[in-house]
C-alpha cells in the first residue's frame, strides 16, 4: 500500500518536472525561434509522458511489464513515423521567419537548412538581411565569405545543377515543387 502511493508521489513528481522542462523549452522557442534539438527535446517529453501514464496504469491495473515494453514500444514508432512525415527544414524556416517580431533568428543556421527550406529562404530574403544587419550591430560575426543574397542564390543554383545531373529515376514530387518554384 505505502510502495502504490511511494510509486504515484514519484510518478506525480516527474510529471511536474516535465511541465517545468516543457515550459522552458516553450520559452526558449518563444525567444530564440525553432531549431532540430528543441523539437528532439518535445519529442523526448511526449515519450516520457507516455512512458509515465504507462507506468501509473500499470501499477494501478497491476499489469505486466510486458505491457509497459509493448506499449511504450508502440508509443516511440508511432512518434517516429509522425516525425518522418514533417518536413522539418522547411517548417523551422517558415516558423522562425514568421516570428522574427519576436525572436533574433539564427541567419546563418537558417541559411544551412536543408534544400527544402530553399522556398522559404528565397521568399523571405528581407527578413533574414534585417535580422543579419541586427546581429551584425550587436558585434555577431557573419561566418561565411559571401553575402547573404549571394549564398541563398549560389545555394539555389547548386540545388538545380545537381538536379539537373540526376536521371529519372531520382525524381520525386517535393524536389519537383521545389524546381518549379526556381523556373
Amino acid at each position: 500500500m505505502y510502495l502504490k502511493w511511494g510509486a504515484y508521489s514519484w510518478i506525480a513528481q516527474k510529471f511536474m518536472l516535465v511541465i517545468s522542462v516543457l515550459l522552458r523549452d516553450y520559452y526558449y522557442i518563444h525567444e530564440s525561434g525553432l531549431a532540430y534539438k528543441r523539437i528532439g527535446v518535445l519529442f523526448y517529453l511526449a515519450l516520457v509522458m507516455v512512458g509515465l501514464v504507462t507506468v501509473f496504469w500499470k501499477i494501478y491495473k497491476k499489469k505486466t511489464n510486458y505491457y509497459l515494453f509493448r506499449v511504450n514500444a508502440w508509443a516511440v514508432i508511432v512518434l517516429l513515423v509522425f516525425s518522418t512525415a514533417v518536413d522539418w527544414d522547411e517548417w523551422i524556416a517558415s516558423y522562425n521567419t514568421s516570428h522574427n517580431k519576436n525572436i533574433l533568428l539564427p541567419v546563418d543556421f537558417m541559411v544551412n537548412l536543408s534544400n527544402k527550406a530553399l522556398i522559404v529562404l528565397d521568399k523571405e530574403r528581407d527578413v533574414l538581411k534585417g535580422q543579419q544587419q541586427l546581429l551584425l550591430s550587436q558585434g555577431v560575426n557573419w561566418p561565411y565569405r559571401m553575402e547573404l543574397d549571394d549564398l541563398i542564390d549560389w545555394r539555389i543554383k547548386q540545388y538545380k545543377e545537381q538536379q539537373a545531373s540526376y536521371s529519372w529515376l531520382s525524381w520525386s514530387y517535393s524536389d519537383q515543387l521545389l524546381m518549379n518554384h526556381f523556373s
